[in-house]
C-alpha cells in the first residue's frame, strides 16, 4: 500500500530517477551517430527525456563525442566549450528554435575555447613550449614556480605565488651567485664588492707571484689574428682596447713584451714568443674582464671575449708547465673571478636592487653581453641553475605603493588568482591541433537534427499535417 501511496503522491519518480538519467544519457550518446543513431536508440528502447535536466542530460550526451578531443587537448577550456555548447543549444529549442537555430547556437557555443584562447593568449600571454619546459627545470632546481610561473603575468613575482615565495628565489639565486664568485651573501652592496675584490686579488697574486711566463709561435699568431680582427672590428672606437694592447700585450713594460716584434726584412715586423713576469699577465687579463660587455656590438663583444680567452689560456699553459697544482688554483679562481666581474657589472648597471637581490632575467642579459654569443653565454659560471631562467624568474620592479595599489597587488598576485592565470592561459598549438581546429573536428553535435528518419518525430507540426491527410 505505501508503495501504491509513493506512486500516486509522487507519479513522476521513476521518470526522475538516477537510472532514468543514464538512459537518457546513453540515449543522447547513441544519437550522435549520424543516420543510424536515433533509430538505434529507440530499437533498444532508451527512456527519452521528460523534463528539462533530462534533455540537458540527452543533449550533454550527444555532444560529448564533439567535444572530447577538444576536452583532452586542454581540460579547462575544453570543457567550458563543452558545457556552453549544451546549453546554448538546449537553450534555442527551449525557445522554440528547429534543428538549424539550435545548430548556429551549438556552433557559438562550441567556438568559445578558441574565443577565450585568443582573448586569453593576448591578455595573458601564451605559453610556449620551451618556456613551459624552462619553469619545470626552474622548480626542478629548487626555486617556487606558481601555477601561473610559465605566463608573462604569473612571472612578475618571481615565478612564485607571493611576495615572500618572490623574496626567497631572489635570494636564493643571490646566495648561489655569490657563493660562485668566492663568498656567499644574501645580499650585494658595495661593501661586498670590495671585499670580495680584495680576496681575489690577494688570490692571483699569490697564483702568478714570481712566475715567468714564456709565449711561442702559436701564441704569437692567435693574438695576432684576434688583434688585427678587433681593430676592423672597432675601427675608430679602437682606443678603448688599445691601451691594453700597447700597455701589456705589445707595448713596453717592465715586466716584459707577452707578444714580441721584431723586423724581418723583406716581410716588415713579425710577432713571436716572448719571456715576460706572469705578474704583468695578470694585470693584463684583469683589465680586459672590465672591458668586457663594453663593445657597441655583438662582434665586438664577441672579439673581447676572445681577446681574454687567449690571454687566460697562455697563463693556464705556462701555470702547468711550473706546477699543475698552481694551475688548479687558477681555474678556480678564473671562474670564481668571472663570477664576481659579472656582478660588479650588474652592481652597476642597476641589475641588482635595492635590496641587494640580483635581478636574474637581466644577469642573464649582462653575461650574453660580456660573453658576446649565446653559445660562449652558456659556459659563464653563473650560467648553470641561475641565469639560465632568466625567462623564468622575472622580478618585478620594486617600489613604494599605495593602499589602493598594494591592496590590487595583493588581489591579482594572490595564489588563487595565478591559479587562474596558469589554468586559463592557453598554449601555443601545435600544428596538428592546429589543422585540427582549422577542420573544424571539434564541431557542433547538432547532426541528429538532420538525421534521415521518420520526419514526424523530429518535427511536431509535420504530425499535426499527417493528422489532417
Amino acid at each position: 500500500m505505501s508503495d501504491k501511496y509513493k506512486q500516486i503522491s509522487d507519479p513522476n519518480a521513476e521518470q526522475d530517477s538516477i537510472g532514468q538519467y543514464v538512459g537518457v544519457a546513453s540515449r543522447g550518446l547513441l544519437e550522435a551517430v549520424p543516420v543510424v543513431g536515433e533509430k538505434a536508440a529507440d530499437v533498444l528502447s532508451l527512456p527519452k527525456p521528460t523534463n528539462l535536466k533530462q534533455r540537458l542530460t540527452e543533449r550533454a550526451g550527444t555532444a560529448l563525442p564533439y567535444n572530447a578531443y577538444q576536452m583532452y587537448r586542454n581540460p579547462v577550456l575544453g570543457t567550458m566549450g563543452y558545457a556552453s555548447q549544451v546549453l546554448a543549444g538546449q537553450t534555442a529549442k527551449e525557445l522554440g528554435g528547429g534543428p538549424l537555430t539550435q545548430g548556429a547556437a551549438e556552433i557559438l557555443g562550441g567556438g568559445l575555447p578558441t574565443f577565450v584562447k585568443n582573448v586569453s593568449g593576448r591578455v595573458l600571454g601564451y605559453v610556449d613550449p620551451l618556456l613551459k619546459a624552462a619553469a619545470k627545470k626552474a622548480a626542478k632546481d629548487g626555486y617556487e614556480i606558481g601555477p601561473g610561473g610559465k605566463t608573462g603575468v604569473g612571472m612578475k613575482y618571481g615565478a612564485g605565488d607571493t611576495p615572500e615565495a618572490l623574496e626567497r628565489n631572489l635570494t636564493k639565486a643571490t646566495k648561489e651567485a655569490t657563493k660562485r664568485a668566492g663568498q656567499e651573501t644574501a645580499a650585494i652592496d658595495e661593501k661586498w664588492l670590495n671585499s670580495q675584490q680584495k680576496n681575489l686579488s690577494n688570490q692571483v697574486d699569490g697564483i702568478f707571484k714570481d712566475t715567468t711566463f714564456v709565449t711561442d709561435a702559436a701564441d704569437a699568431a692567435k693574438i695576432d689574428q684576434i688583434l688585427s680582427d678587433t681593430q676592423q672590428a672597432f675601427g675608430e672606437q679602437y682606443s678603448t682596447v688599445e691601451s691594453i694592447i700597447t700597455g701589456n700585450i705589445k707595448g713596453a713594460r717592465p715586466s716584459g713584451k707577452i707578444i714580441e716584434t721584431v723586423e724581418v726584412p723583406p716581410f716588415g715586423t713579425v710577432s713571436t714568443g716572448s719571456s715576460f713576469s706572469g705578474e704583468g699577465l695578470r694585470k693584463a687579463i684583469i683589465q680586459i674582464n672590465g672591458r668586457l660587455g663594453t663593445g657597441n656590438n655583438q662582434v665586438q663583444n664577441s672579439l673581447l671575449y676572445d681577446l681574454k680567452n687567449a690571454l687566460e689560456e697562455i697563463a693556464n699553459k705556462n701555470l702547468t708547465a711550473i706546477d699543475p697544482k698552481l694551475a688548479k688554483e687558477y681555474a678556480e679562481w678564473r671562474k670564481s673571478y668571472a663570477s664576481f666581474a659579472t656582478l660588479r657589472d650588474a652592481f652597476e648597471k642597476g641589475a641588482v636592487d635595492n635590496l641587494g637581490k640580483i635581478d636574474v632575467s637581466r644577469l642573464a642579459d649582462i653575461i650574453a653581453t660580456r660573453n658576446g654569443t649565446a653559445a660562449n653565454a652558456i659556459t659563464h659560471p653563473l650560467f648553470e641553475n641561475i641565469a639560465q631562467h632568466g625567462n623564468v624568474l622575472r622580478t618585478p620592479t620594486r617600489g613604494t605603493s599605495g593602499v589602493v595599489t598594494a591592496a590590487k597587488e595583493a588581489v591579482t598576485e594572490s595564489p588563487l588568482s595565478k591559479l587562474a592565470t596558469g589554468l586559463m592561459t592557453p598554449s601555443v598549438g601545435a600544428r596538428p591541433n592546429v589543422l585540427a581546429d582549422t577542420l573544424g573536428l571539434a564541431g557542433p553535435s547538432f547532426a541528429r537534427g538532420s538525421q534521415v528518419g521518420s520526419q514526424e518525430q523530429n518535427d511536431p507540426y509535420l504530425r499535426i499535417r499527417g493528422t489532417i491527410k
